[in-house]
């Protein structure tokens, strides 16, 4: 789950365009002809960003025919970015082509990739990069990458050689959504050398997503650093996001008023992250979080979860019919996987509660944790009694039989169906 964590506020405009689905397959479509050529001589006709992309980010039909064509229209994608280098009127073209790129994830760009990284930096940074940062769940699990080992030591080098403190972040988030074994190395490593506190962050919370605790000190550290700088906010809410340190809530507290831009109703991410944090998933408005951290903040995480914990305790004996009830709702602030044990051992034996469990395993879900979830999965899925929308979540999940695979055409349809 650790790229969900990553710097959201840093993938959100291209993550909106290319994310979810990348392909890494080496043949075509069945019935798919190469044509890359004369659709990006159609896409070129184009003077604007306007007609590439629709008001969601969805690629207009060109970019994803391109898509489709996957491995087979590398070359001649690679080729027109490069003939479009001088125009500057077609700088929108060629961004979008290197996201098909970044959306079809072909090991045979690699080395074009590396020449263009030191070459052509900033196009590269600004247009391929964030294609890479848009799966949610890490690339673990998921069955369209291949070369994987060649991609993480394309990413890996490219960090080595990298000088740029933000640009290093980006790269970092890219790698944190992989969890092979040199990559779980690679960052163990960096626990010891790094020194900027974003980098900081991101280490640990990728470690703390791999079953090795975040170091409180040093997660403090960070936090204490960067909130001295307003322009930090949208980083700190996204890392408090996923790796959920008490060490945030002061931070959290004074900006729990801000709301998203643009959001309509609006949307207040530091609140969210501070119910996350704290168990305390009713409570709103920044008056009512600084009483409550007065309070409360000394006990810590430890107690805070305890608290929520035993409170559930007591209205689960009462009625576990209306607990479950309330579980239907606290999913959206529950789902962490600490909880496991708990929702396993003291949830799980109640029928009322499955179909609400589907939904947690479901929010809680990273590739990473895929298999540490497959018990409680498997034993919801085995329950003939839950609901239909809960089975189907499973069903996606790949836990439950009954899932039908996308094919790759399928698979850009749904990456381009967002609403």
């Amino acid at each position: 789950m650790f790229s969900y964590r990553c710097v959201l506020s840093l993938v959100v405009a291209m993550a909106a365009v290319f994310a979810v689905v990348s392909s890494g397959a080496d043949s075509t479509e069945a019935g798919v002809t190469n044509t890359a050529t004369p659709i990006i001589a159609r896409l070129k006709l184009g003077e604007s960003r306007d007609p590439l992309f629709d008001m969601h980010g969805n690629a207009n039909q060109d970019l994803q025919s391109l898509m489709v064509l996957r491995f087979s229209a590398t070359n001649d994608v690679m080729h027109g970015i490069d003939r479009m280098e001088d125009e500057s009127r077609l700088a929108w073209v060629r961004a979008a082509l290197f996201g098909v790129l970044g959306f079809v994830k072909d090991p045979a760009s690699i080395e074009w990739l590396s020449e263009k990284r030191r070459s052509d930096v900033e196009n590269f940074y600004r247009d391929y990069l964030p294609t890479w940062k848009g799966r949610l769940d890490g690339f673990g699990g998921w069955e369209w990458l291949t070369g994987r080992d060649r991609w993480i030591a394309f990413w890996l080098e490219a960090l080595h050689e990298e000088r740029s403190p933000n640009r290093r972040i980006g790269l970092l988030c890219v790698l944190s959504q992989f969890d092979d074994a040199s990559v779980v190395s690679f960052f163990s490593a960096r626990r010891v050398e790094a020194t900027d506190p974003k980098e900081v962050l991101l280490v640990e919370g990728y470690l703390d997503a791999h079953g090795l605790p975040a170091n409180g000190e040093r997660v403090a550290w960070a936090v204490g650093a960067l909130r001295r700088s307003p322009k930090n906010n949208d980083f700190l809410i996204s890392m408090a996001h996923g790796l959920r340190h008490e060490a945030f809530v002061p931070f959290l507290v004074g900006v729990s008023d801000k709301s998203e831009r643009y959001s309509y109703p609006p949307y207040y991410a530091a609140e969210r992250d501070l119910q996350a944090i704290t168990f305390e998933c009713n409570l709103h408005g920044k008056a009512a979080w600084e009483s409550w951290y007065a309070a409360h903040g000394k006990e810590g995480r430890t107690g805070w979860t305890r608290s929520a914990i035993d409170t559930f305790r007591t209205e689960l004996a009462q009625s576990p019919k209306e607990a479950a009830q309330r579980f239907d709702k606290l999913v959206y602030c529950w789902n962490e996987i600490a909880l496991l044990p708990f929702v396993e051992d003291e949830l799980a034996p109640h029928a009322e509660f499955h179909s609400a469990i589907a939904g947690w395993i479901n929010l809680t879900y990273s590739d990473f944790d895929r298999e540490r979830l497959r018990p409680l999965a498997e034993r919801i899925g085995a329950d003939g009694h839950i609901e239909d929308w809960s089975r189907r979540l499973l069903q996606e999940r790949g836990y439950v039989s009954g899932q039908r695979k996308d094919t790759w055409a399928e698979a850009v349809e749904r990456a381009n169906s967002r609403l």
